[in-house]
């Protein structure tokens, strides 16, 4: 437990800030919009409070846990998720996608997606640093890209599209801090290229959305290319949401468009509109500068690392919770296709808690252990 006085608590102090103002929207869009002296602690904040409590947890005991062994359980761990994943094909559909096991006995159901991402970063850590020295070849970034390409396919074909497209950039990410090959990640530079042009082609309607729906369904399912039809209810509802709040907005359960039911998964994915529409954008400003302390703080930590192993796996970490923010908030400002991606720490859901509470234990850990030779 001394180990704990040499904890980063600037990052504690950022994390705490967030989840309060995760429970404030949560309950400004859970609570009976027609009752003035309805409860502030409706069951979704005491659940997301149980979640929390839970993170909390989990947090502590990664942040005491020595990172350096993950080196021998990282194939193990990779192994175990690639069957997880497989899994869910077996499994019924919940909503007509394969992503969660259900396990009513426990009363909560476990998407191993979420977990994918954090053994994948574990798995490309421990693959690159073996490598280090080669990593410039075309073998070994080959290899390096297949861990990460398994279980993109796989949850891409779930289908997934948000936790793929995270999946897919941080592998990106830390194959080009990694010196990866050259010819590999400019490949991977011009793939991005075609399907940011398309996708923008699409989603600002350059070219007519129904022009290419025929050929697109043939590829897709109709629901997954709809995403893209920026004229969907739920990308009109969340822009107008913002819309309303101004820049101070219209104050605590004082909206009438997110309270009252308007706009879809509001305590969930559409958080972030239900915050720029009471708190406007001052209080959106406030959440984006949380997140970029978080960020910042973060990535010190990692690079404080007295090895190479902690340097990745801290920064493979740290850029999938940053990736996980962007994308929801530019999803939710109409910059990107809505596409189910929660907002770090703020959305409601216990499996995105979890997840990012352990991988910013990790990062504890490396910043613990950083005076350790």
């Amino acid at each position: 437990m001394k180990q704990l006085r040499y904890l980063d608590f600037s990052q504690i102090v950022m994390l705490f800030l967030v989840m309060c103002l995760s429970l404030i929207l949560i309950a400004s869009v859970t609570m009976d919009h027609f009752e003035q002296e309805s409860k502030f602690f409706t069951p979704y904040v005491l659940k997301q409070l149980r979640w929390f409590i839970l993170g909390w947890g989990i947090y502590v005991l990664v942040c005491l846990f020595d990172y350096h062994k993950l080196k021998d359980l990282a194939p193990i761990l990779y192994g175990i998720v690639i069957v997880s994943l497989v899994g869910l094909f077996f499994m019924s559909p919940v909503r007509n996608v394969f992503r969660w096991y259900r396990l009513p006995f426990l009363g909560f159901d476990i998407q191993p997606s979420e977990v994918a991402k954090c053994i994948v970063v574990i798995m490309l850590a421990w693959f690159i640093d073996r490598n280090k020295a080669r990593m410039h070849t075309f073998k070994n970034t080959s290899i390096a890209l297949i861990i990460g390409l398994i279980p993109f396919v796989l949850i891409l074909k779930q289908p997934d599209l948000g936790t793929a497209l995270i999946l897919l950039l941080m592998l990106f990410g830390m194959l080009s801090i990694a010196g990866a090959n050259r010819f590999i990640l400019r490949s991977m530079v011009v793939v991005f290229c075609i399907c940011f042009v398309f996708i923008a082609a699409l989603f600002l309607e350059i070219v007519p959305h129904s022009t290419i729906k025929p050929m697109a369904t043939k590829i897709v399912k109709e629901y997954q290319f709809e995403r893209l039809n920026p004229k969907t209810y739920h990308q009109k509802a969340a822009l107008n949401a913002i819309g309303l709040g101004a820049f101070l907005g219209t104050g605590f359960r004082k909206s009438d468009f997110s309270t009252s039911g308007w706009l879809p998964t509001a305590h969930t994915d559409s958080v972030f509109c239900v915050l720029g529409e009471q708190f406007g954008l001052l209080g959106m400003y406030i959440l984006i500068g949380l997140l970029y302390f978080l960020g910042y703080l973060g990535f010190r930590s990692a690079s404080s690392a007295n090895d190479y192993f902690g340097y990745l796996l801290g920064f493979g970490m740290i850029l999938m919770i940053m990736l996980h923010g962007l994308l929801n908030i530019a999803m939710m400002c109409g910059v990107l296709p809505i596409s189910g991606v929660p907002l770090v720490l703020v959305s409601y859901g216990g499996s995105q808690i979890l997840v990012v509470m352990g991988s910013l234990g990790l990062v504890q850990s490396i910043f613990i252990r950083r005076f350790r030779f």
